[in-house]
């Protein structure tokens, strides 16, 4: 009898899979969505941890407790992640805070390096609102410097596509072609990204997705 409630207590509680702590915001909607299914595909348990990613992360990082080595759910992670678009999986004891988790817990973290490297404020040119600025924001909005939030970005490089949506419906929506360029300044060369405007350029949305964009990169 007492062998027998051993086994059930190990299959109720130690064979129970760790969680796994989904940090994703730097990711569009739409594959964080991927991500989602892929996890769920593999039935691997997960919660979206609301916590900022540490800006050292990139691609695919896995933080797993000291001295637990599950290399079957590690396995079973990898494959999920590589279904959503990542190359590969690095796997560390430590995360960039320097403090492990607990056992029966992991860290996911996944980043967009793309959208991490382009700039957030973008500024019309070759139009009629040079200089307007235009904001992107880590959750894909985007605005103009009138305050308005007008609809949501994306970027795979080298195209970044802005929609303009009206009461929850797409209205418009504009690509842009990266070009990476030299600028002349006060403080010497400086690296610019240069999006041309791609397709008919005469919006009825919003008139500032008639201008190219572009960022002059100071640092």
């Amino acid at each position: 009898m007492r062998f027998v409630l051993v086994v059930c207590l190990c299959i109720l509680v130690g064979c129970q899979r760790p969680t796994v702590h989904l940090f994703m915001e730097t990711l569009s909607q739409e594959r964080q969505d991927l991500v989602e299914q892929s996890l769920q595909k593999y039935q691997i348990p997960y919660q979206i941890s609301e916590a900022s990613t540490p800006s050292e992360y990139q691609g695919a990082v896995l933080n797993k407790f000291a001295g637990n080595e599950d290399h079957g759910l590690y396995t079973q992670i990898r494959l999920a992640i590589i279904d959503a678009g990542f190359a590969t999986l690095q796997i560390n004891d430590l995360n960039h805070e320097r403090h492990t988790f607990s056992n029966g817990h992991l860290g996911l973290y996944l980043v967009d390096q793309d959208a991490e490297r382009i700039p957030t404020l973008l500024y019309g040119e070759d139009c009629d609102f040079d200089g307007m600025q235009v904001a992107l924001n880590s959750n894909e909005l985007w605005q103009t410097d009138k305050g308005r939030w007008h609809g949501d970005w994306f970027y795979f490089k080298p195209y970044l596509t802005l929609r303009v949506f009206e009461n929850g419906v797409l209205v418009e929506e504009q690509p842009y072609k990266l070009s990476m360029l030299t600028e002349v300044t006060p403080f010497g060369n400086k690296p610019k990204w240069h999006f041309r405007a791609l397709g008919y350029r005469k919006s009825n949305a919003d008139s500032i997705l008639d201008c190219n964009l572009s960022a002059v990169i100071m640092d």
